[in-house]
């Protein structure tokens, strides 16, 4: 590959330049030639303050038209984007600067940057406002092999760690994907978007993506709107999360109470009524999503195709797709990866009846996708050098059926009980999750390791919680259920430091709050 993410863009607007890429109402909207016009004007501007080939800039705010544009001027200038979440603290900014020695930050958020970041030349945080077209735009040759971002991981365990990825990251990521829909994308498609862009699977699976296929967007401005924004934009697909897709079933989960056949002339209303009446499918990544989940979907007439992927892997390693499509799985793995299982035994325990002729183990990962030096100021961490040469331990354990891979769990989460027993907390969640009571879990072993315990997160009584748990069938094994329970009606936010910016639950940090026996005090 041969190509740049900047030349991309320009070979977009050469072939669609007068059709829309972003809508800013559902009958207004800029085309591909009016954004390119957009994007040269902050080249100048980089330009008049001497951004230079390599540098770095730092690009904060939520998601817009002028975020994008300024993520492509500064690809444009052969400079190296480094977006960050528009919530992020000052404690991880200032992080994020001095890690990467940031020359300049863009900052769209309307969020005044705290005055613990002494270091950084605040004249040079600008904003994206009020910038005009310009005409004086020069060309940079820009490497395919440099690094065009610098992304951080969420920080479950320690600070964000940087990840550099190259337009060839990127690139190959996106051809990759290409493949697995063959011709169910054009640029006749539009999205609705509300994946952050600051996150690789937004930015990479929604927006490069997108302007590479001459697609169009609307940008969902507050989370709150996106149902209504959905219905008035009609997307022929959505980018999402499992959490979402979870939410929406609740709110409309009557339709399994309704007698089988009526199923078939009602759902098809509840489908258009809640999707619109263009959409054609749902891309899923970001976390876990349960079967049940999919198939209430596609019960609906409206395919789910889950996929599987790091920020280090640009992200996708694998996807299901709509030539295949396999309910369980995170689908098949990518042409622009692959994949080697590192066997331990000590994961047997975690083997069932599905898995016959399989070695399950490690998920490690080589390709033209993964970062190509390793973190940043930290090579050497998360590679492991096998038989098969260098590859990035995906920290997941998995295996490998029919050319489909399939998720465990994580491999940091696992552990044993005191009779032997090894335990994937991830499994129990997603069981207990099934509580329509529960809103959010964490399951982890007693101090002594003798049984499982849970945090959950409910607005009902504990007694209620308890009552639910005890009348599951047989989903559970009897070791697997928590014997100890705490109960709070207070959310696992971002806010209150119990998620990261990716939703994943800072586990330590939850444990420590609410269990604070569990951990010695020094």
């Amino acid at each position: 590959m041969k190509t740049t993410i900047w030349n991309t863009l320009v070979h977009s607007v050469g072939l669609f330049g007068n059709r829309p890429i972003f809508w800013t109402s559902p009958n207004s909207y800029i085309k591909y030639n009016q954004f390119y016009d957009k994007i040269t004007s902050f080249s100048q501007l980089l330009e008049m303050i001497n951004i230079q080939k390599g540098d770095k800039v730092m690009l904060t705010g939520p998601n817009s038209i002028n975020w994008a544009a300024v993520n492509y001027a500064i690809l444009s200038k052969g400079g190296v984007v480094v977006p960050t979440f528009a919530n992020q603290s000052d404690n991880i900014l200032d992080h994020m600067l001095k890690t990467t020695n940031a020359k300049l930050l863009f900052n769209s958020s309307g969020k005044k940057i705290g005055n613990n970041i002494m270091e950084f030349n605040h004249e040079n945080i600008l904003d994206t406002t009020n910038i005009t077209p310009s005409e004086n735009f020069k060309h940079v040759n820009i490497d395919p092999s440099s690094t065009a971002y610098i992304l951080f991981t969420s920080g479950t365990s320690g600070l964000p760690k940087g990840v550099p990825l190259t337009h060839t990251n990127i690139l190959s990521n996106i051809e990759a994907t290409k493949t697995v829909f063959k011709n169910n994308f054009s640029e006749h498609d539009k999205y609705v978007s509300f994946l952050p862009w600051n996150h690789c699977y937004g930015l990479n699976c929604e927006l490069n993506y997108m302007m590479s296929t001459g697609a169009s967007t609307y940008i969902n401005t507050n989370i709150k709107n996106v149902m209504s924004d959905i219905q008035q934009h009609n997307p022929t697909g959505l980018c999402t999360v499992p959490k979402f897709l979870h939410q929406v079933r609740n709110k409309i989960n009557k339709i399994e109470q309704l007698p089988t056949f009526m199923k078939p002339y009602v759902n098809p209303y509840i489908k258009r009524r809640v999707f619109g009446k263009n959409i054609k499918f749902c891309t899923v990544g970001g976390s876990h999503i349960s079967k049940d989940d999919i198939l209430f979907y596609k019960n609906l007439g409206l395919d789910i195709y889950q996929g599987y992927g790091t920020t280090e892997c640009s992200p996708m390693i694998s996807l299901n797709g709509p030539n295949g499509n396999k309910i369980g799985s995170v689908g098949k793995i990518l042409h622009c990866n692959n994949i080697q299982i590192q066997h331990n035994d000590e994961y047997n325990e975690l083997i069932d009846e599905n898995m016959y002729n399989t070695h399950i183990g490690n998920i490690l990962v080589s390709g033209s996708n993964v970062m190509k030096d390793g973190y940043l100021h930290n090579a050497k961490e998360s590679i492991v050098y096998t038989g098969l040469g260098m590859r990035y331990n995906t920290g997941d354990i998995g295996y490998i059926k029919d050319d489909y891979l399939y998720i465990v769990g994580r491999n940091k989460d696992q552990y044993k009980l005191s009779n032997g027993k090894f335990i994937n907390p991830t499994d129990i969640e997603n069981e207990l999750l099934k509580i329509s009571e529960i809103d959010q879990v964490l399951v982890y072993p007693s101090k002594n390791g003798k049984y499982n315990k849970a945090i959950i997160v409910s607005s009902h009584s504990y007694e209620t919680i308890q009552h639910k748990i005890n009348n599951m069938n047989n989903e559970l094994k009897k070791y697997e259920i928590p014997q100890e329970m705490i109960v709070t009606d207070e959310q696992f936010t971002t806010d209150n430091n119990m998620l990261t910016q990716k939703q994943s639950m800072i586990r330590s940090r939850i444990i420590k709050k609410y269990d604070k026996c569990y951990y010695d005090m020094e």
